[in-house]
């Protein structure tokens, strides 16, 4: 052959040699996917394995490793995580699968689907999920969660809240270190608040809501996100009203525009009742004070509307401090035609305990000759509350 049609043949089996090894390495991927499904372990294993070698040529056969990340052996599980990590960037589209794993009930699984998410770097499909994560019952999965999250920046603004929880309170040191040096590479201390409180203002309604629920988590460090929080209890949807309401109360129940609000939400009888009498206990368990609607309530107790009544006494009885007026309001209730209202309202007084004492009387009177066994029953039970505190 002339040196010049070697040259010439030398040149196009150069050029067609990268075509060439690809389509070699995806028909391998190809193969190897197909042993996936292999009914013996250690083939599956072997397989995942040697997918995982390949990085992202590996990329052919992510159907069938998404499919694998479920197996019930751990070898193959960890060896398809493997497989996923080492593709990195190629495996984007399978990150919301991974990240199914981190809920596993296997704690190496879980670290190794968080490393696996960091690896592929998709926040998109990884964040909540690894936000849900830090909840879990292993440190050390919460932990590896905490850093992932970290790693993705201000991608992973909306963890956070969790994360400044765990920063301040976790009960092991490697979490809370984790989720310090995370808030400090998602977002400066100074304005983080209000940067996850920007969420408020999304014309989006669940991302409101989302928003006004995680708030809570932040403490005492969400205090500068009040006044949007504060912007929220007039917000157009009833869900977020009330997250926002109860994330503030959480937040800062010292703050008069807080207290203001919640007493408007809760002394407002046009939003549900029992959306009401649930801000009333949180604002009861966080020593926010709602006796300055006590009036409004007793008026309410009073209602022709049996709907109005029966939210009346339940939230009447949640209001601290206790005042005589809400004492005497559910007194007064005990004689209500309506045996929801009667029984609420002892239900109530026992509630209060000791500061109800002035109901005793009416208990008694009542646990014995209502007409209702029912109504009998929650007042005993009141007259003994209230008489044993």
């Amino acid at each position: 052959m002339p040196r010049h049609a070697r040259w010439v043949l030398l040149v196009l089996c150069l050029a067609a040699s990268p075509a060439m090894v690809f389509a070699q390495t995806t028909a391998g991927a190809s193969a190897l996917a197909l042993r996936l499904k292999d009914q013996d372990p250690a083939v599956r294993t072997d397989a995942a394995t040697k997918l995982a070698a390949l990085g992202p040529k590996a990329a052919a056969a992510i159907p069938q490793l998404s499919d694998a990340l479920i197996d019930s052996v751990a070898s193959v599980r960890h060896a398809v995580l493997e497989a996923f990590a080492n593709m990195g960037p190629r495996a984007a589209d399978a990150a919301g699968t991974v990240a199914i794993l981190l809920g596993y009930d296997e704690m190496e699984t879980q670290i190794m689907a968080a490393d696996a998410l960091a690896k592929i770097g998709a926040p998109g499909p990884s964040v909540v999920p690894l936000n849900r994560a830090l909840l879990d019952d292993e440190g050390s999965v919460r932990a590896a969660c905490a850093r992932v999250l970290g790693g993705f920046g201000a991608a992973s603004l909306v963890a956070v809240p969790r994360l400044t929880r765990l920063a301040d309170t976790d009960s092991v040191a490697e979490v809370r270190a984790a989720a310090k040096e995370a808030l400090d590479r998602i977002a400066p201390e100074q304005g983080r608040a209000q940067r996850v409180a920007a969420g408020l203002r999304s014309k989006d309604t669940p991302t409101r809501l989302a928003t006004a629920t995680m708030l809570a988590e932040m403490g005492n460090a969400g205090r500068p996100a009040i006044p949007l929080l504060v912007r929220a209890f007039k917000d157009p949807d009833a869900g977020v009203r009330f997250a926002a309401a109860t994330s503030a109360t959480q937040i800062a129940p010292d703050s008069a525009s807080v207290r203001k609000g919640v007493l408007a939400i809760v002394t407002n009888t046009h939003e549900d009742r029992i959306e009401r009498a649930k801000l009333a206990r949180t604002a009861k368990d966080f020593h926010l004070p709602l006796d300055g609607g006590v009036p409004a309530l007793a008026t309410q107790s009073k209602s022709t509307d049996l709907l109005v009544k029966k939210g009346a006494v339940v939230i009447l009885g949640l209001v601290r401090p206790v005042t005589d007026a809400a004492v005497q309001a559910l007194i007064a209730a005990l004689s209500d035609d309506s045996i929801d209202v009667r029984g609420l309202s002892a239900e109530a007084l026992g509630g209060i305990g000791k500061e109800a004492q002035a109901a005793l009387p009416s208990l008694d009177h009542l646990m014995k000759t209502d007409r209702d066994p029912g109504v009998r029953n929650f007042a005993s039970s009141a007259y003994y509350r209230i008489g044993t505190n």
